[in-house]
């Protein structure tokens, strides 16, 4: 900051009321107390998530993220609209390749012995934070 705009923020200063600082103190703090807070959910959270490596279903993480109106059929509807997951919920590769989700075979029998192999999207921790931030903007 030049000099010019240290003295006219001096001046500024001089002007204020013991009050006004005190208000203006007052306000600063309650701010950084509703940032702290808002962030020790998110860090409270990630402390929770990271580094395991387990793997979600759409169903489960739709309870995690408890968000009102997004179960399982929205949220991965919600993903399609987004073009993160493709039109049979498989996800696109450069959500695969960030760590957010991983395709997993799953052989189902069907009542006459007949084995069929599709496709499962689960998802990772990290995904689970990602389909939050996407969700919430």
């Amino acid at each position: 900051m030049d000099n010019t705009g240290k003295d006219l923020l001096l001046r500024q200063l001089d002007s204020l009321t013991k009050d006004d600082l005190l208000m203006l103190l007052h306000d600063s703090h309650r701010e950084l107390k509703q940032y702290k807070q808002d962030n020790d959910h998110k860090v409270d959270f990630y402390d929770a998530v990271a580094g395991t490596d387990d793997l979600t279903e759409m169903s489960m993480v739709a309870k995690v993220i408890n968000i009102s109106g997004y179960g399982r059929n929205k949220l991965f509807e919600f993903l399609r609209e987004k073009k993160v997951l493709r039109h049979n919920n498989e996800p696109y590769q450069q959500y695969v390749d960030r760590g957010y989700f991983k395709p997993v075979e799953q052989s189902v029998t069907l009542p006459f012995g007949q084995v069929i192999v599709n496709c499962k999207t689960m998802v990772t921790q990290r995904g689970i934070e990602f389909i939050r931030k996407v969700i919430n903007g």
